[in-house]
């Protein structure tokens, strides 16, 4: 009888014991983010789309606010808690050709001319159907714009941001310019 009741005794311990080892899992937790936690450092993203000339963009939500459509309805302006930094996306004044207006690479070159913009332009390159121009607007803030031919419309996203916030900022260029459509 002593025997059995030590055995269990021993078993009894043995399984309370290896209840108290720690979750392999929670282990992980405490030395790296894991998934879920990396996700949420990833900042979540929502579409503008404007009905009135159908094209759209992503924004950072917990980066960008929205501030209204314009009252002509042709954008909307993006800014950052502080004010001091936007993202602003609306359908370029300049039409096509085809309409009496410019062509692309008209535009673009309009928007590289530095004389005329008043920016001083570091990067520019243009493809069949867009182009993008970066630098330091007028007011010393970098700036990034990209514009696209969405149907019969010119439509431009500018991002612009204060010098020093460049990580923080240069890593939302990609998921947001390449979503405008």
């Amino acid at each position: 009888m002593l025997k059995k009741t030590s055995i269990l005794v021993i078993l009894f311990c043995a399984i309370a014991l290896a209840g108290c080892k720690k979750n392999p899992k929670e282990q992980i937790q405490g030395q790296v983010p894991n998934v879920v936690e990396q996700d949420s450092l990833m900042p979540r993203y929502s579409s503008y789309c404007n009905g009135r000339y159908g094209f759209c963009i992503n924004y950072p939500t917990a980066i960008f606010f929205p501030q209204g459509e314009s009252d002509s309805g042709d954008g909307q302006i993006f800014l950052s808690e502080d004010k001091c930094n936007e993202l602003r996306v609306y359908r370029d004044s300049r039409t096509i050709v085809n309409n009496g207006g410019f062509s692309l690479q008209e535009a673009y070159n309009e928007d590289i001319n530095e004389n005329l913009t008043g920016r001083k332009v570091k990067d520019n390159r243009l493809s069949d159907e867009s182009y993008f121009v970066t630098g330091i607007d007028s007011n010393g803030n970098l700036f990034y714009q990209k514009s696209i031919l969405s149907g019969n419309e010119f439509v431009t996203a500018i991002l612009s941001y204060q010098p020093g916030t460049e990580q923080q900022y240069e890593d939302l260029i990609v998921p947001i310019f390449s979503s405008l459509k």
